[in-house]
């Protein structure tokens, strides 16, 4: 098929989705703040797996990322994209899915324009970003998916915030909190203050039965906004605290995972090109750990 043909075949596809309200910006899903999970459906080969994972690992360290290898060209490549994107919604594998590939020709980019992908897409209940080649380039998955991104690593962007932009929020809240009771106390104080140099001090004892009342509800209903006003930023900052604990590399652990780091540098092993022959590694499993020798390396 040339590229005549092919472009033509875009141009129909586009407009029969169009119509079908496949593109409609109110069918959207909004990409979560901070997923507890991403899944990436791409290459496992390419740069933009790598651009992907290095930009997520430095902006997130603790990021939980699942990453389902597949063709991104050539035959059986759109239907691999799809049967992921399907299976990921399926076992509700991750918060938000990234599916794409670095640049390359129409016929390079071609699986991204079939429909059997724009369906899996447009069906999942899971927001999808879709990253395809460069800023230029424009495929069906982009206008079926909740959100385009102009390449892969623009997408590791949108979906990561920055680890210390999170933790500044937290600290943004503590000093809000703190900010609201010192002013409630000092509003009051000052309050209670003009009510000291009421006249009803100065008159005689049947006013002061009714100041003593009203102070009384003053102090009711400054113990009510305290609490109030306390229990609500507590419940806050508990909720971000949960969210940074459930992140924790550390929680893989007690689902029988381990982790590895070099002993030397305590580094996380993240891939094989982290390993060399006759290096010392520490392994720590759920209940201790234990250090090993690395007798040969076999890359996949």
């Amino acid at each position: 098929m040339g590229l005549g043909d092919l472009q033509l075949k875009f141009l129909e596809l586009k407009e029969k989705l169009f119509k079908m309200g496949w593109f409609d910006a109110q069918r959207k899903k909004p990409i979560p703040y901070l997923p507890e999970r991403i899944a990436i459906v791409t290459s496992q080969t390419g740069a933009a797996i790598r651009d992907m994972l290095n930009i997520i690992y430095t902006r997130f360290p603790s990021m939980n990322v699942l990453v389902f290898p597949v063709k991104v060209q050539g035959e059986g490549a759109a239907q691999d994209i799809a049967f992921a994107i399907n299976k990921i919604n399926e076992l509700n594998l991750a918060s938000v899915i990234i599916t794409g590939r670095g640049g390359g020709s129409i016929e390079d980019l071609w699986a991204f324009n079939e429909f059997i992908v724009a369906k899996a897409i447009y069906e999942s209940s899971i927001p999808v970003i879709s990253a395809v080649g460069h800023e230029i380039d424009f495929t069906i998955s982009d206008f079926v998916a909740d959100y385009r991104a102009e390449t892969p690593s623009a997408a590791a962007v949108k979906v990561v915030p920055m680890e210390e932009e999170l933790i500044q929020k937290i600290e943004n809240y503590k000093f809000d909190f703190k900010n609201i009771i010192q002013n409630k106390i000092e509003y009051y104080k000052d309050l209670l203050q003009s009510y000291k140099n009421h006249y009803c001090f100065k008159e005689p004892a049947n006013q002061l039965k009714q100041f003593y009342q009203r102070l009384d509800d003053l102090f009711n209903l400054l113990n009510k906004s305290m609490q109030s006003t306390l229990a609500m930023k507590k419940e806050e900052i508990k909720k971000l605290s949960l969210l940074l604990t459930s992140l924790s590399p550390y929680n893989i652990l007690e689902r029988g995972y381990s982790i590895s780091l070099d002993s030397l540098t305590n580094k996380v092993i993240r891939k094989i090109n982290d390993l060399h022959s006759g290096q010392t590694i520490c392994t720590i499993l759920k209940d201790g750990k234990f250090e090993s020798e690395v007798k040969s390396i076999s890359p996949n």
